[in-house]
C-alpha cells in the first residue's frame, strides 16, 4: 500500500467550512456519489456501465473527515483523513493509496474570496515547487463563471468559461462550459433533493457523457 501525508492551508480563513466550499444545504453528514457512462444507444439517456464510486464523511462541522474512492462497491483504490484544528483550517491530512509502496508528499494553498468562493488553488511538490494551479471567478451568485489551469511554469493552459441556467427555487438546473475560441465545450444538467443539493447530474460533450448520482446523509 502507499501512504503520503499532505499539508493544505486556507489561507486567512476566509472560508466556513466544506458545506460552503461545496455549496451544500443542511447540515449533511455524508455524500456517496456514483459515475456511470451514458448509454444513448436506443435514443434515450440512461445509464449505462459504472466507472467509479466515492464516498466523503462530515463532520457536525461542515468539514470532510473522511474521504473514499472505491475501485468496487466495497474495496476501496484511496482513503483520506482529515483533522482540522478549531478554526477548522486543515492540519493533517493523510492519504493511503492500494497501489505499490512510493511515498509522495505534496503541499495545497487556497486562496478564497470575503464570500467563501475557491479563486485560487495551487499544489507544490515535497521540494516546495510549483506543481500546478488553478483560479476561478464567479458571479454574484457564486457561481463559477470562469477557470483557468496553469502548469508548473505559471504557463495559462486551458481557459475556460460558464453559463448557467436556473429554476424558480434559485437551483442551477444546467450549465454551458465553453472553450477558449468560444465553442461549446459540454453540458451539464442538474436535479435536486429537497433540501436543494443536486442529487443526480448529466454532463454531455462530444467525447464524454456521463450520469452521477449523489446519496445525500444528513445529521
Amino acid at each position: 500500500s502507499m501512504f503520503f501525508i499532505c499539508g493544505c492551508s486556507r489561507e486567512e480563513n476566509q472560508y466556513k467550512n466544506d458545506w460552503t466550499i461545496n455549496r451544500l444545504k443542511g447540515k449533511v453528514k455524508s455524500i456517496k456519489e456514483i459515475g456511470y457512462f451514458v448509454d444513448d444507444k436506443s435514443g434515450e439517456i440512461k445509464k449505462g456501465d459504472k466507472i467509479y464510486s466515492n464516498l466523503d464523511i462530515y463532520n457536525e462541522k461542515g468539514n470532510i473527515i473522511e474521504s473514499y474512492e472505491y475501485v468496487s462497491d466495497s474495496i476501496f483504490f484511496k482513503k483520506t483523513t482529515l483533522k482540522y484544528d478549531d478554526n477548522g483550517n486543515i492540519i493533517e491530512q493523510n492519504v493511503f493509496r492500494m497501489i505499490d509502496s512510493l511515498n509522495w508528499k505534496s503541499t495545497y494553498k487556497y486562496k478564497f474570496d470575503d464570500k467563501g468562493n475557491k479563486i485560487e488553488s495551487c499544489e507544490y511538490d515535497s521540494d516546495s515547487s510549483l506543481r500546478s494551479k488553478d483560479t476561478y471567478k464567479y458571479d454574484d451568485r457564486g457561481n463559477k463563471i470562469e477557470w483557468n489551469e496553469y502548469n508548473s511554469n505559471d504557463s495559462l493552459i486551458i481557459k475556460s468559461t460558464y453559463k448557467h441556467k436556473f429554476d424558480d427555487k434559485g437551483n442551477e438546473i444546467e450549465s454551458y462550459n465553453y472553450h477558449k475560441d468560444g465553442s461549446l465545450y459540454s453540458k451539464t444538467i442538474f436535479q435536486y433533493d429537497d433540501k436543494g443539493n443536486w442529487i443526480n447530474e448529466i454532463s454531455l460533450s462530444s467525447f464524454d457523457k456521463r450520469i452521477i448520482d449523489r446519496e445525500i446523509k444528513y445529521f
